[in-house]
């Protein structure tokens, strides 16, 4: 997990595996770039640094020569002692791409291939196309191939260049490849928030995961805190339909607004704002909003690109709902791309996480001698990578139309163990993954290893309709529950 520095002497600074260091001078240096280090500076940043670094040891040679500002474990920290699991996972991963870990780390291998770059031209000149046909009203070109090919670019492009994903030897791709394929889905420097930090090192913590909370009616976790109680099943799912449409919108134009426009303005008055916060969504994301403020990571130059997509987006909204002769088309126009693509973007996401099997806690019953209870439960306490891999289902596994209509997040335990792999790998790479997850898992493990932590089906139809069953089975708890405290 990511946790903020509690005191305001470890702001610019990093910490890694317990210690503090100052990485300043380090940061023209860094061969993964230097916006990766202020993305995560001031934090807790132990878990990335395991994650990232996956081609070779090389960085614990560099983290070992450093001398940390503020010490509390002065031991050199060793290659794979801090997750067997992911050792294991790295080992694999290294032979599947034939790279020899005494290397230097600069392979490209794992990164974007070169046939992406031409399914990233005909998808723009799509993109292209759709959006001058969205201008003139054109409902296939506007309200199908916009959103549509916004959706293919965003997931493909724009996610995994999020992820530093896109090259490591040209590491200034990743922000061109973002701002380029972004346009309609979500603002750049909301979305590293939103879901970069909060989402991948949060993980269904219903406190801390922003993603799931994209609407203050829904209920999509098990100890969510939600004030409101839908009375009826129609009501529960109304408000889960409106999450489903609304979530693209909210992304690209309110949380942007919302979350770093105005604090920006007020940041001085955080004090104040955050009192008149009520969910617990808001309130993670602007306290980690003021995080960055504080470390002055919004920089002018950089905002330009933050709010230009938004801000286009925003105006042409409001533009075409000017002319009241063609109103009911201007309704239509300017929301239904964000409809359109926001359905999209919630059922192949959600449905992956939003899950009975994902949200699952080991009850930590030991079957077997070989493994003791107070073992187990530490084991899954403490293993990130191995929390990680447990907190989705995976669908069409061996489809590669499927991982490119998704992006890959028909597989997203291995995304979230692995977001720096680019997603065209995932489908040859899965069953190799999963293959160390079966057998760690029984190995640490005294629980049997749900078959849907695999496949829920060989589409996404099974797995949409499981997620739909959950969300009832949570809104029908929730009803329980408030009627027996209100007895």
């Amino acid at each position: 997990m990511v946790e903020e520095a509690c005191d305001e002497k470890y702001l610019k600074l990093w910490k890694i595996h317990g210690n503090w260091y100052d990485l300043s001078e380090f940061r023209s240096r860094h061969p993964g770039g230097k916006f990766v280090l202020d993305l995560f500076q001031g934090l807790d940043c132990t878990d990335a640094f395991e994650q990232y670094h996956l081609m070779n040891d090389s960085h614990y040679k560099i983290l070992n020569s450093l001398k940390p500002k503020y010490a509390n474990d002065e031991k050199k920290v060793l290659p794979g002692a801090y997750s067997s699991y992911h050792n294991e996972l790295k080992k694999m991963i290294r032979d599947h791409f034939q790279v020899d870990n005494k290397s230097i780390d600069t392979t490209d291998k794992h990164k974007m291939p070169y046939r992406w770059y031409i399914y990233l031209i005909l998808l723009l000149i799509i993109n292209i196309y759709g959006f001058i046909g969205w201008l003139h009203l054109k409902k296939f070109q506007g309200l199908f191939l916009f959103p549509l090919a916004s959706w293919l670019l965003m997931v493909n492009y724009a996610h995994d260049g999020s992820h530093f994903a896109t090259s490591k030897k040209y590491v200034q791709l990743n922000q061109i490849i973002i701002i380029f394929t972004s346009n309609l889905f979500f603002n750049y420097g909301s979305w590293f928030m939103q879901h970069v930090i909060s989402h991948h090192y949060h993980t269904n913590d219903p406190l801390r995961d922003i993603d799931l909370q994209h609407h203050p009616f829904c209920v999509w976790h098990k100890d969510s805190v939600v004030e409101y109680i839908p009375k009826s099943k129609f009501i529960l799912f109304f408000w889960h339909f409106t999450g489903f449409i609304l979530s693209t919108f909210n992304m690209s134009i309110v949380h942007p607004i919302k979350f770093i426009f105005i604090p920006l303005l007020f940041w001085k008055h955080n004090d104040q704002t955050n009192k008149k916060l009520k969910d617990h969504h808001e309130i993670a994301f602007y306290n980690l909003a003021m995080h960055y403020f504080r470390l002055k990571f919004f920089s002018p130059q950089v905002h330009f690109f933050h709010f230009l997509p938004t801000f286009v987006s925003l105006s042409f909204s409001l533009f075409i709902l000017t002319f009241p002769l063609i109103f009911h088309r201007s309704i239509l126009f300017s929301f239904g791309p964000y409809f359109f693509s926001s359905i999209i973007f919630m059922i192949v996401t959600q449905i992956s996480h939003v899950q009975a099997i994902a949200q699952e806690k080991e009850e930590n019953k030991a079957q077997t001698k070989s493994i003791s209870t107070e073992q187990e439960q530490n084991y899954n306490q403490s293993d990130f990578f191995y929390i990680q891999s447990k907190t989705s289902i995976n669908y069409a596994i061996s489809s590669f139309f499927s991982s490119f209509c998704t992006g890959g997040l028909n597989l997203q335990s291995f995304h979230h163990v692995f977001p720096s792999i680019h997603s065209a790998h995932y489908t040859y790479i899965f069953p190799k993954f999963f293959s160390v997850y079966y057998h760690h898992h029984h190995q640490h493990i005294s629980k049997p290893l749900p078959p849907d932590i695999v496949s829920c089906g060989a589409g996404i139809i099974p797995p949409f309709l499981s997620h739909l069953s959950f969300v009832a089975q949570l809104g029908e708890e929730r009803r329980r529950e408030r009627m027996s405290t209100s007895k």
